[in-house]
């Protein structure tokens, strides 16, 4: 699109130095009289006379132009080299971006993943606090049954929600062996 703009600029200024041109022969050299009507001319040097400018200065007018001409043609042309590499660079980073934008919807998925983990986890810390509550008011003879049914996590996760005095009913109430190991697992 840029490409585009400078190509009419270049045009828009070729045509401004054109006629920017024109305008100082008009002024800097004045119209020559007409011709008689139906005068022949029979040598180069009479029609010299009716010219408008000499040739040094038409000489001096076009070599400006073609200065002119070559400047503006080589603007254009680093215009449209920078136009390119500026489109290569807007596609590079535009890829970025959407990679950026995947990788930020990935990372917003396993954070609502997480969250939800989290919330899991909390709602089963809430529970095992309930049951610890419960098994606080057992003594060790009623807990011994229903810990033996339950997995280890389970047994660490209320033993951590019971308060101090009552968590020895917790291990009291586990096979020696079982009870070891869940210490073990505790302090890992």
């Amino acid at each position: 699109m840029q490409a585009v703009r400078w190509i009419g600029l270049a045009f828009v200024l070729l045509i401004v130095y054109s006629t920017l041109i024109y305008g100082i022969m008009v002024i800097v050299v004045p119209l020559p009289p007409p011709p008689p009507e139906r005068t022949i001319f029979s040598t180069a040097d009479s029609l010299l006379q009716y010219e408008w400018v000499s040739r040094e200065e038409l000489a001096r007018v076009v070599h400006q132009f073609k200065t002119h001409r070559d400047s503006l043609s080589a603007l254009l042309n680093r215009s449209i080299v920078e136009t390119t590499e500026k489109n290569r660079m807007i596609d590079s980073l535009s890829n970025e971006l959407n990679s950026h934008q995947a990788a930020l919807k990935k990372h917003e998925s396993e954070v609502e993943y997480l969250s939800k983990l989290l919330n899991s986890d909390k709602d089963r810390a809430d529970k095992a606090r309930d049951i610890a509550k419960t098994f606080s008011s057992m003594d060790t003879k009623q807990i011994a049954p229903i810990l033996n049914k339950l997995d280890n996590e389970t047994v660490i996760a209320i033993y951590e929600q019971m308060n101090s005095r009552t968590r020895k009913n917790i291990l009291l109430g586990l096979p020696q062996e079982r009870a070891a190991l869940i210490t073990k697992k505790m302090l890992d």
